[in-house]
């Protein structure tokens, strides 16, 4: 269900706002690992397929990441799950996630999709970020939506 106006999901691609960081700062961000907590949208039963052991690998050398397929770096984060850049002070871990959220949002690292009745749209989570835009309320917007477990991530 379309609402009559409004209602577009936004994307950013993690590897482009990836690739825009200066040499130095990207040097400074591989090799640091991140808290990625997910249990406050999803049970330990639906994500990786309720095997928490799976979880912590896959997530244990971000950001940033090799995706499996393109062996493009990106940066794996979400300012959703990403909880903490452990190899930092809470309040270090925060000024730079804050910075990488504010960046990787930047306009041009984004797309916007007007959605139509029968679209359906497939995007990679490692490395893209998504944002249903909620400017239709109060009226309604109906989705249903799949997660396809892929490959494993792995660090640069």
């Amino acid at each position: 269900m379309l609402p009559p106006g409004g209602g577009d999901t936004s994307w950013s691609s993690n590897v482009t706002a990836h690739n825009a960081l200066s040499q130095p700062f990207r040097r400074f961000l591989h090799g640091l690992t991140a808290v990625h907590v997910s249990t406050h949208d999803f049970t330990k039963e639906q994500h990786a397929g309720g095997d928490q052991a799976k979880w912590n690998e896959a997530v244990k050398n971000n950001p940033p990441v090799v995706h499996p397929v393109t062996g493009k770096l990106g940066l794996f984060i979400n300012s959703i799950w990403t909880t903490r850049i452990v190899e930092l002070s809470k309040s270090e871990s925060d000024m730079v996630l804050r910075y990488l959220f504010t960046h990787c949002a930047k306009p041009e690292f984004t797309g916007r999709w007007k959605w139509s009745v029968g679209d359906v749209a497939f995007w990679d989570t490692r490395l893209t970020q998504h944002y249903a835009l909620a400017d239709y309320l109060p009226r309604r917007r109906i989705m249903h939506r799949a997660t396809i477990l892929g490959d494993e991530l792995g660090g640069p």
